[in-house]
């Protein structure tokens, strides 16, 4: 378990670095990387970590998405969040669209 506990902070520390490098790039950079690792099934094992009971390696996976792929969830969907007032959550559906079909 030790040895697998090293083996994945050392990986997903290099990842980290990875991506940090190509943030530094571009944008664009970072972005190829970033879908380079989705294709190679990268992101979801990378989810599956922030399950894991060594407290390094969920730290360090959730920080991997939290800064890399937050916007990957939320994009498009500005209008699905809740907003707060008065201290309370309010939930709202999206406005239903008053535009034509045309084919």
């Amino acid at each position: 378990e030790a040895v697998v506990s090293t083996q994945s902070t050392g990986a997903l520390d290099g990842i980290h670095s990875i991506l940090g490098a190509a943030a530094k790039i571009s944008d664009e950079v970072v972005n190829r990387v970033c879908l380079m690792l989705e294709e190679c099934n990268g992101l979801d094992l990378i989810e599956k970590l922030q399950e894991h009971e060594n407290e390094r390696i969920y730290a360090r996976s959730a920080q991997i998405i939290e800064e890399f792929y937050k916007g990957d969830d939320e994009a498009g969907n500005e209008e699905l969040q809740p907003t707060v007032e008065n201290g309370q959550y309010q939930f709202s559906a999206p406005a239903a669209s008053t535009g034509k079909i045309s084919f």
